[in-house]
C-alpha cells in the first residue's frame, strides 16, 4: 500500500477556508512542543445511513504527531481499479487519481472529498464525505498517514461499500418479427448494476407471468433483454429493477406490449373456370389476422418459366413482381400483374387476386405463402393446374421443300404457349392423299415451323393449323393453298442400240404430273437439244452419236407451274479400240509401246500388263506408253484399252514380250584368237561355257569359259572370256607352272575338271588343293576368285570318303580352307566390296576404315528355307543397325565394337575384313566326334595381306545359328559352340570349344559367344540324332552285323530250297513259305542299307533308296506279324485245323501290298513336305512319324500280345503234362532252357527286338542303341541258327 500511495501522490486540491484555518492553528500549537511519533490511522468506520446513490461518508482517528499528510483510497470493483486522494495535514485539497469511470455516471465532474477534523486530547477525529460516485458501484475504502514522505498504514475498511443502484429509465418494447411468444425490452442505465430483474405481468386469466434476470456489470447506457415463453396474442405489463451488492433500485415506469397471434397458412384457395381467360386468372384465398406480415402469390408455369412470386403487404393491393422469365410471345407488352383486394371478417381476411398479362395456353400451378420477416410461416397450393385458353395461330405461310416431293413446310405465328399444333393438309385432286399431323411444341418462339410429310408429289393442298393445350383447342387458322413438288422419273437406263445409238428408258414419276422436259448436250444434227414429252411416255432414242463422246442427258417432271429436280445423267458412248500396237524398245525393267489413234473421242489409254507375277494397269494420254518398274527377265503380255469417261473399249492384245534379265547375261558372241565363241544366256554368278568345243575326239571340252558377274547395281554383265587349255587332264594341269599370266587359265580349267565330282579320288583332292594354293600365292583377282569358289563348291560335293582320305594323308581339304582365307586377305578389289556365292560356299571381302570397324561389323545369311547359299541373301551390317537384321537370319556373325583398341591394330587406318560361309562341313574333316549340325561361318581381319590372330578379345564375337535340319528346341539336350583349330591333331585340325560359350536359344535360333576370330559352328545333342564317340563303334557293328546276317539269310533260303519236299504237312509248308518271304524282305533291307544309305549325291537316287527301305521295312514287319499268326494257329489252336492252303497267298497280298500303298502315298505328295533327310537316304520327320513309326508300332504291339499268349500257352501246357506223367529232377532244368530258346526264337521271328529302337529317344539311349544295333543287324543270324541249324530235318546235313 505504501508504494501504491507514493505512486499516486502528485496533484493537490485546496481545502475549504475553514479547514485551512484549523490547519494553521494546529500547526502553530504543534510548534510549542516537540512532535510526537505518528501512528497509523485508526477507528476507520462507515455508516449505512451515510451511503447514498452517489456518495459515502467515512470517519477515522489520527494521533497528533506533527506535520503530516493523509491519503484516502477508493478501489471500485469494476469500472476503475484504484483512486488516491493526497491531503496535507490541516489541508482539505483533493488530489484525484481516478483513471477509468463509467460513461453512465450521474455527475459531470470527478469524485469529490470533503474532510473535517476535531481535536480530542492528542487525537484528531476526521469525517470525510466522498461524493459524485457511480450508483450501484462497489468500493473498498482505506486511509494512509504520510509523514516526511514515509507512509504509515494504511488502515483498510474490512467490508466493501456499495452505492445504491439507480432506477432504470426510458423502458420501451420491441415487437418480435419471428416469434409469437416473446417480447424484447429496452431501457436506460445510470451507473452500475450487477443484474437486472425484468418482470412480465399478464392481464388475462389463462396466460403465463414471466420474470427474467439479466446480468449487468458493464457500463452500457442502454440494456436490451428478450423475455420468452409468453402466451401468444396477450397484453403484458413490463417493469425492470436494478440490483447491485444485495441492494435493489425501485421498479422502472411500466411499459405495455402484446405478443403476436400465431399466423395460420392461407386457406380456401380456389380458381373459377369462368375466370380463366386467354391472358388472365382470378384466384381467391383467406388468411387469419395475425400481425404485420406479407403474403406471396406463386405461379409455377409448366414450360416457359420455373416460378413466380408476388409479395403484397397486408391491407395493400399493390403488386411487387419477381417474375424474371416470360415467353416473348405473350399478348401484352408488360410483365404479368397481380391486383388483390382484402375484406376483413372477424379475425379473417378474404383476398381476391386477379393475375393478368399471362401467356395464352400456359399451364400454371398456383399457390399462396404467408411470409413474415422473410420467414415462411405457411403455404397453400391449388391441387389442379390452371390452363389459360390457347391463342389462334396466325400468319400461316408455307415454305416449299428443297429436298422432298412429298412434304410441305408450314410456318405460323404463336401467341403464348401451346403443347401441340394440329396441321391438316386437304388434297384438291381426286387420287391423292389427305394428311393430318400433330406437332409437339415446347419452346416460346413467336414463329413456329414444321413439315407435313407423306403427301402426293405434284398435288395442291389446303393447309390449316390449330393450337392445343391441356385438352383445350383454339379455333382453326385461315387456310393456305400450296402445291408439292413433282417427283422426278426413276430407274433411268441406257441400252446400246449400235455403236452410235443409245436408247434411254425410265419409270414414270409418282404422283400428279403433266409430262417431261428432256435435253441432250452436245447433241447436234438431227438430235434436238431440248424437247417435251407428254405424260405416258417412258423412252427416247438418240442416234448419230460420236464414239467415245460424253453426253449430258437430263430429264425433268412437269406439273402445273412446278417442275421436279433435274435428273442428270452423264453417258459415254463406247470408245473405239486402238490398232497396230508395236514395240518401240525393250529394256531390263521397261518396255515401250506405240499404236495408231482410234476413231472418235478418247480421254486416255489404259494398258493392262500381265505376267506370271500378276496384273497391273498403266495409264497414258499419248499414242505411246513406256511401262516401267518391270521385273527383269520376265514374260509380259500387254492389252491396250481406249478410255473415255467411265467407258473403255475392247482391248487390243500384244505379246508376249520378254524384258531383259538383270540377273542373267544375255546370249553373246565374242571373237577370240581361236575364232568365234558363242555363250548362251546364263544366270548371274555362274560360269558359262562356249558352244564351240576343243578340237578333240571326245567333243566334250568347251573352248572357252566366261563368268556372268552381278555388279553392285544388281545387273548381270559378262566378264572377259578365258580360253581353256584343251585336252589337259588334272595330272597334266598339276605339272603346269602357275604364274601371274597362267593363274587365270589354270583356275578356270580347274573348275571345269572338278565339275566331274563322281570321278575325283582322294589323290585328286590333294592335287586340287595344291593347285589352289599355288594360284592364290601368285595371283588374287576377283576373276580368279570366281573360279576358285566354283572349284571349292565342286570339292564339297565329292564323296566324303575321298575327302577323309585326302585329309588324313595330305590335309588336302583343310588346305583348301586356308587357301580361301589367304585369297580373302589378298584379293585385289575393283569395287568397295567383293561378294561371291556358290551353293555350298560364299565369300565377302571389303576394305574398311578402323572407324567403321569400331561400329561392330557383322555378316548374315538369309536362306528363306533354302539349302543353297545362292538362293538366299548375303548381307553385311553394323551393330548400329540394331538387332532387327538378325531376327530372320539363318546364320550370322557380329564382331565386337572398338576393335581398334587392340594392340595389333594400333597406328592402322584401314583393314581388310572378310567373311566365309560354308553350307556344310565337308572340308572340315576330323577323325572323331562327328560333324557339326550347322553351317560354318568365319571372319578374318587382315592388314597388308596378312591375317591377324585376334584372341582373348575383351568383348566376344557373337554367332547365331539356325540348324538346316528341322530340329525342335525341345529335342535339343545340349549345344556345344566350337571353332576349327587348325593346329589341333598334329596340324590336321579339329573342332574345339575353347574360348566359346553357348548363350541360349530364342525362337529356334542358337547363339554362341567366342573370344577370338576364326571359323565357327555348333554341335547339337538331339534325342535320337547322334551318339558322339559311339557313332564309329555303332557304325562298325552295323556293317559287321549286316554282313553276317546277309550270309545267314542266303544260307537259310538255300536250306529251304534243298529241303522243300521233306515235309508235306499244310502248316509246315505254310510256315516255311512265310519264313522264306521274311528272309527275302530282310535280305533286301540289309543290301539296300549297306549300299545306299549314304548316297546323297544324287537327289533322285537317294529318294529311291529311302522309298525302297521304307517299303521293305514295312513288308518285313508285316511278314513278322504273319509269322506270329501262323505260330499262334499252330501252338494255341489245333494244328492244321484252322490253317487253309491259300493262307500264304492271302498273307502275301497284305504283307507285300499294304507297304506298297503306304510307300506310294508317302512319295506322291512329297512336294508338300520334306520327304527325306539331307544327310542320309532315309525318311524325314513327317513321313517317318506317320508312315513308318506309327504302323511299325502297331505291328510290334500286336506281335508282343501274340508272343505273351503263346508263351503262356507253352508254360501252362507243360505244367499240365507234368501233372499227368510226372517229372524227373532234371526235367525242370531242361524245360527252362527249352523255353528260353523258344522265347529267343519267337522274338527273332516276331521282330520284337525292334522295340529297342523306340527306347533310343530315352535317357538310356546309348544302351538301347547298342541293343538295337546288335539284335537287328544279327536278325538273319538268329533266324539261321534257330530255324535252320537247329531244325530236325537239317541234322542229316550237319
Amino acid at each position: 500500500m505504501r508504494s501504491f500511495f507514493k505512486d499516486h501522490v502528485g496533484r493537490f486540491r485546496p481545502f475549504r477556508a475553514k479547514s485551512v484555518l484549523l490547519v494553521l492553528i494546529f500547526c502553530a500549537a504543534v510548534k510549542v512542543a516537540a512532535d510526537p511519533a505518528c501512528l497509523p490511522p485508526s477507528s476507520l468506520e462507515i455508516s449505512e445511513r451515510q451511503v447514498t446513490t452517489t456518495s459515502i461518508r467515512m470517519t477515522f482517528t489520527q494521533n497528533q504527531c506533527g506535520n503530516i499528510n493523509f491519503t484516502l483510497s477508493l478501489e471500485p470493483q469494476l469500472c476503475f481499479s484504484d483512486t488516491g486522494y493526497n491531503i496535507p495535514l490541516h489541508c482539505v485539497t483533493l488530489v484525484e487519481n481516478i483513471a477509468d469511470r463509467c460513461a453512465s455516471d450521474s455527475t459531470s465532474g470527478s469524485p469529490q472529498v470533503d474532510c473535517l477534523g476535531s481535536y480530542t486530547g492528542d487525537q484528531i477525529s476526521y469525517s470525510c464525505g466522498i461524493s459524485q460516485l457511480d450508483p450501484g458501484q462497489r468500493y473498498s475504502l482505506g486511509v494512509s498517514t504520510v509523514s516526511a514522505g514515509v507512509e504509515l498504514g494504511p488502515t483498510q475498511l474490512e467490508q466493501a461499500v456499495v452505492t445504491d443502484p439507480d432506477v432504470p429509465s426510458n423502458l420501451t418494447t420491441i415487437p418480435s418479427l419471428t416469434d409469437t411468444s416473446s417480447i424484447t425490452v429496452q431501457w436506460g442505465v445510470v451507473g452500475v448494476a450487477e443484474q437486472f430483474l425484468v418482470t412480465a405481468t399478464c392481464y388475462h386469466d389463462d396466460c403465463v407471468n414471466k420474470t427474467t434476470i439479466l446480468a449487468g456489470n458493464d457500463c452500457q447506457r442502454e440494456k436490451t433483454a428478450t423475455i420468452s415463453e409468453l402466451t401468444p396474442g396477450v397484453l403484458y405489463r413490463l417493469t425492470v429493477a436494478a440490483q447491485s451488492g444485495g441492494k435493489a433500485s425501485g421498479n422502472s415506469e411500466p411499459a405495455f406490449e402484446q405478443t403476436d397471434p400465431v399466423c395460420l397458412p392461407p386457406s380456401s384457395l380456389e380458381v373459377s373456370e369462368r375466370q380463366e381467360k386467354t391472358t388472365s386468372i382470378r384466384m381467391n384465398f383467406s388468411q387469419n389476422q395475425c400481425g404485420n406480415f406479407n403474403f406471396t402469390l406463386s405461379l409455377g408455369p409448366q414450360l416457359c418459366f420455373s416460378g413466380t412470386a408476388f409479395s403484397v403487404p397486408l391491407h395493400c393491393v399493390t403488386l411487387v413482381e419477381n417474375i424474371e422469365e416470360q415467353c416473348t410471345s405473350d399478348g401484352t407488352s408488360n410483365s404479368p400483374v397481380v391486383h388483390c383486394l382484402g375484406t376483413f371478417l372477424a379475425r379473417q381476411i378474404s383476398y381476391s387476386c386477379n393475375i393478368s398479362q399471362l401467356d395464352p395456353g400456359q399451364v400454371f400451378s398456383l399457390g399462396v405463402s404467408t411470409v413474415r420477416a422473410d420467414v415462411l410461416l405457411g403455404s397453400a397450393q391449388l391441387e389442379q393446374d390452371v390452363v389459360t385458353d390457347p391463342e389462334i395461330p396466325s400468319n400461316l405461310t408455307t415454305i416449299p421443300s428443297l429436298t422432298s416431293t412429298t412434304s410441305i413446310t408450314v410456318q405460323w405465328g404463336v401467341v403464348g404457349v401451346a403443347e401441340q399444333f394440329l396441321i391438316t393438309a386437304t388434297c384438291q385432286h381426286a387420287n391423292c392423299v389427305n394428311k393430318t399431323h400433330t406437332f409437339s411444341w415446347d419452346d416460346c418462339l413467336q414463329d413456329t415451323t414444321d413439315a407435313i410429310t407423306e403427301l402426293t408429289p405434284g398435288a395442291f393442298y389446303n393447309l390449316t393449323v390449330t393450337a392445343l393445350s391441356e385438352g383445350k383447342a383454339s379455333a382453326t387458322s385461315a387456310p393456305v393453298l400450296e402445291q408439292t413438288d413433282p417427283a422426278p422419273p426413276s430407274n433411268i437406263t441406257f441400252d446400246i442400240v449400235n455403236i452410235t445409238s443409245l436408247l434411254m428408258t425410265w419409270e414414270a414419276a409418282e404422283g400428279v404430273h403433266d409430262g417431261y422436259n428432256l435435253s441432250c448436250v452436245p447433241c447436234v444434227g438431227q438430235q434436238r437439244e431440248t424437247f417435251f414429252l407428254s405424260r405416258g411416255e417412258s423412252r427416247n432414242r438418240y442416234d448419230g452419236l460420236t464414239r467415245g463422246q460424253m453426253y449430258n442427258f437430263t430429264i425433268i417432271t412437269v406439273s402445273g407451274p412446278k417442275h421436279s429436280q433435274l435428273t442428270e445423267t452423264f453417258q459415254v458412248v463406247d470408245p473405239a479400240p486402238v490398232e497396230n500396237v508395236t514395240v518401240r524398245s525393250i529394256g531390263y525393267r521397261d518396255v515401250s509401246l506405240e499404236w495408231q489413234p482410234p476413231e472418235g473421242v478418247f480421254s486416255y489409254f489404259s494398258i493392262k500388263v500381265t505376267s506370271n507375277r500378276g496384273e497391273d494397269m498403266v495409264r497414258s494420254t499419248n499414242l505411246n506408253a513406256s511401262i516401267v518398274d518391270l521385273t527383269p527377265g520376265t514374260m509380259y503380255n500387254f492389252t491396250v484399252y481406249t478410255v473415255s469417261g467411265n467407258k473403255q473399249s475392247l482391248g487390243t492384245e500384244f505379246g508376249p514380250v520378254w524384258t531383259l534379265d538383270e540377273g542373267y547375261c544375255e546370249e553373246d558372241m565374242i571373237v577370240i584368237e581361236e575364232g568365234e565363241a558363242f555363250f548362251p544366256r546364263s544366270e548371274g554368278g555362274s560360269f558359262a561355257y562356249s558352244r564351240e568345243r576343243c578340237p578333240s575326239t571326245t567333243g566334250y571340252e568347251p573352248l572357252a569359259s566366261r563368268f556372268c558377274r552381278i555388279t553392285t547395281g544388281g545387273i548381270a554383265v559378262w566378264d572377259p572370256p578365258v580360253v581353256l587349255m584343251c585336252s589337259t587332264s588334272l595330272q597334266n594341269l598339276s605339272r603346269t607352272e602357275v604364274t601371274n599370266e597362267t593363274a587365270l587359265a589354270v583356275a578356270t580349267k580347274l573348275q571345269v575338271i572338278t565339275s566331274q565330282t563322281e570321278s575325283l579320288s582322294a589323290d585328286d583332292v590333294t592335287t586340287v588343293s595344291d593347285l589352289i594354293q599355288d594360284i592364290v600365292n601368285v595371283s588374287a583377282t576377283e576373276q580368279i576368285g570366281d573360279s576358285l569358289l566354283t572349284t571349292i563348291d565342286n570339292l564339297m560335293k565329292i564323296n566324303a570318303s575321298a575327302l577323309q582320305l585326302s585329309q588324313l594323308d595330305t590335309r588336302g581339304p583343310i588346305r583348301v580352307v586356308q587357301a580361301l582365307e589367304t585369297f580373302a586377305d589378298t584379293v585385289t578389289l575393283t569395287t568397295e566390296k567383293y561378294t561371291s556365292a556358290r551353293p555350298a560356299v560364299a565369300l565377302q571381302a571389303a576394305d574398311i576404315s578402323v572407324e567403321e570397324l569400331d561400329k561392330g561389323q557383322g555378316f548374315a545369311f538369309y536362306g528363306n528355307s533354302s539349302n543353297s547359299l545362292t538362293e538366299g541373301r548375303l548381307s553385311s551390317f553394323t551393330s548400329e543397325d540394331g538387332k532387327d537384321p538378325l531376327q530372320t537370319a539363318d546364320v550370322s556373325i557380329t564382331l565386337p565394337a572398338n576393335l581398334s583398341n587392340l594392340p595389333q591394330l594400333n597406328d592402322i587406318t584401314g583393314v581388310r575384313l572378310s567373311y566365309t560361309l560354308y553350307n556344310t562341313s565337308s572340308l572340315f574333316v576330323q577323325s572323331s566326334d562327328g560333324s557339326p549340325g550347322t553351317r560354318i561361318i568365319g571372319s578374318r581381319i587382315a592388314t597388308k595381306g596378312v591375317g591377324l590372330q585376334l584372341k582373348n578379345l575383351p568383348q566376344p564375337v557373337i554367332i547365331t545359328f539356325t540348324p538346316p535340319e528341322a530340329i525342335s528346341p525341345e529335342d535339343v539336350k545340349e549345344v556345344m559352340c566350337v571353332f576349327w583349330d587348325f593346329a589341333a591333331e598334329s596340324g590336321h585340325g579339329a573342332w574345339s570349344p575353347e574360348g566359346c560359350e553357348y548363350q541360349g536359344e530364342d525362337n529356334g535360333r542358337y547363339t554362341c559367344a567366342c573370344n577370338h576370330l576364326t571359323n565357327f559352328a555348333a554341335f547339337f545333342d538331339v534325342s535320337g540324332s547322334g551318339f558322339g564317340l559311339h557313332d564309329e563303334i555303332l557304325k562298325v557293328l552295323t556293317i559287321v552285323g549286316c554282313s553276317v546276317s546277309i550270309a545267314c539269310l542266303v544260307l537259310t533260303l538255300l536250306s529251304f530250297i534243298i529241303t522243300r519236299s521233306d515235309n508235306r504237312r499244310v502248316h509246315a509248308k505254310n510256315q516255311r513259305l512265310v519264313l522264306s518271304n521274311l528272309c527275302v524282305a530282310l535280305l533286301a533291307i540289309l543290301i539296300i542299307f549297306l549300299a545306299g544309305i549314304n548316297q546323297t549325291a544324287s537327289p533322285i537316287g537317294c529318294s529311291v533308296i529311302a522309298a525302297l527301305l521304307h517299303y521293305f521295312l514295312l513288308a518285313a514287319l508285316l511278314w513278322m506279324a504273319v509269322e506270329a499268326i501262323s505260330i499262334f494257329l499252330a501252338a494255341v489252336l489245333v494244328f492244321d485245323h484252322h490253317v487253309s492252303e491259300n493262307f500264304v497267298l492271302k498273307a502275301a497280298a497284305v504283307a507285300w501290298g499294304f507297304p506298297f500303298l503306304v510307300m506310294v502315298s508317302t512319295v506322291g505328295p512329297s512336294t508338300l513336305y520334306e520327304y527325306r533327310m539331307k544327310n542320309y537316304c532315309w525318311l524325314a520327320h513327317i513321313p517317318l512319324t506317320y508312315a513308318f513309326l506309327l504302323p511299325a508300332g502297331l505291328i510290334l504291339l500286336f506281335n508282343m500280345v501274340v508272343f505273351v499268349i503263346i508263351m503262356y500257352k507253352l508254360v501252362t501246357g507243360y505244367a499240365d503234362k507234368r501233372k499227368l506223367r510226372g517229372a524227373k529232377s532234371g526235367d525242370v532244368h531242361n524245360w527252362i532252357i527249352q523255353q528260353l530258346r523258344r522265347a529267343v526264337s519267337l522274338m527273332a521271328l516276331f521282330g520284337l527286338t525292334w522295340v529297342f529302337g523306340f527306347f533310343v529317344i530315352t535317357g538310356a539311349r546309348i544302351v538301347f542303341a547298342y541293343l538295337f544295333c546288335i539284335f537287328n543287324t544279327l536278325h538273319g543270324l538268329f533266324i539261321f541258327v534257330f530255324h535252320c541249324v537247329m531244325r530236325e530235318d537239317m541234322k542229316k546235313w550237319r
